[in-house]
């Protein structure tokens, strides 16, 4: 009985993934299909404009570019310094211990979830 209870559940949660993943794929072909004629090289490299067939995503593009290098040019050194420091130089106390659970407790989060509350 409980086997054929566990295959029947194993099943029908087979099902609902598939479900969910054939869902997903069918919004996906959606999107690209009705995207296609959009994405070309002069909707990349143009700048936004009021009119919609001029439109593009020049400044947006590089603004992410630019972001995250210079965020990158001051988080890794920070970021590799303190781990440097924290593993090698500094003594066990309450305070490196607290930060090392914090750590590895924000280790475990998403980035996605950072983002959210930013």
């Amino acid at each position: 009985m409980r086997k054929n209870m566990g295959n029947a559940i194993y099943v029908l949660f087979l099902l609902a993934t598939m479900a969910g993943i054939v869902g997903l794929l069918v919004l996906l072909t959606q999107i690209i299909a009705e995207a296609a004629p959009w994405l070309n090289w002069n909707f990349l490299n143009s700048y936004p404009s009021r009119h919609p067939e001029e439109a593009g995503l020049k400044s947006a593009l590089w603004g992410s570019v630019w972001l995250m290098g210079l965020t990158g040019m001051f988080a890794i050194p920070i970021g590799v310094g303190a781990a440097i420091y924290l593993e090698e130089y500094a003594v066990q106390s309450r305070l490196t211990g607290f930060i090392e659970i914090n750590l590895s407790n924000l280790a475990g989060v998403p980035s996605i979830v950072y983002g959210c509350w930013d």
